[in-house]
């Protein structure tokens, strides 16, 4: 859970960011990663360097929050179209055994994601912890019997 009110966090952190007109802080250096896309292309902080981007953290077969998180980062995204901000939005999966490229390109077709702008990464599951840890000592954690950590 606690995995999810960051990723709200960081939404909303980012849409902030995108509205400012002086350059961004450096908070902290994210670990160098190197994921697969949806269509299953390699992605990293390669491509991410210099750009303004938010990362959101989900799993596809989450039956509460996720969507909820997915509908709202649709949101932002309308509201970055709408405004010509260049942001990205980054998708991070928590359960890379289940969630392949395949898979989540299905979750974001059935979310309407401008895959232009919206990337969704899966993983080897160590490569995934390491992303979704970043900036962070917290983990997964959930006591819900409907919210199974991955």
């Amino acid at each position: 859970m606690k995995t999810v009110r960051r990723s709200g966090v960081l939404v909303m952190t980012g849409l902030l960011a995108a509205c400012q007109s002086e350059p961004l802080p450096e908070l902290f250096t994210l670990p160098t990663f190197e994921l697969v896309d949806q269509e299953g292309q390699r992605f990293g902080t390669e491509q991410l360097t210099g750009e303004v981007w938010i990362a959101t953290f989900i799993f596809t077969t989450c039956p509460t929050v996720c969507e909820t998180l997915t509908r709202r980062t649709r949101q932002l995204q309308e509201r970055l179209d709408a405004r010509a901000l260049e942001a990205r939005i980054v998708t991070f999966t928590v359960d890379p055994e289940q969630d392949s490229p395949d898979v989540l390109k299905a979750y974001a077709a059935r979310h309407r994601a401008d895959l232009a702008r919206w990337q969704f990464l899966t993983g080897p599951k160590d490569a995934c912890e390491t992303s979704s840890s970043a900036g962070s000592s917290s983990r997964w954690r959930s006591t819900s019997p409907t919210m199974t950590p991955p």
